[in-house]
């Protein structure tokens, strides 16, 4: 079985998962962070192929918002 991998931060206590976001609403490029009120994975969210690229976003997002801030992770679901 084949399975991707979902990029998160934890913000205030609740994950918010890795979306392309579209222009009007991300001025900043199309990237941001939802998530789904009853805790399910919001459609539109990102993943990865592979556990080695999940960790690459990963570090990328921290080199880009900062060292200091360390609320990523992911997590492994199958492919459906």
């Amino acid at each position: 079985m084949k399975n991707e991998y979902l990029i998160y931060q934890i913000e205030h206590g609740k994950k918010m998962y890795l979306t392309d976001l579209p222009k009007d609403d991300n001025p900043l490029g199309g990237i941001g962070f939802q998530s789904v009120h009853d805790g399910t994975i919001p459609s539109a969210a990102g993943t990865c192929p592979t556990e080695e690229d999940a960790n690459k976003v990963i570090a990328y997002l921290r080199e880009a918002i900062g060292t200091s801030y360390n609320h990523f992770g992911f997590e492994e679901r199958p492919v459906s």
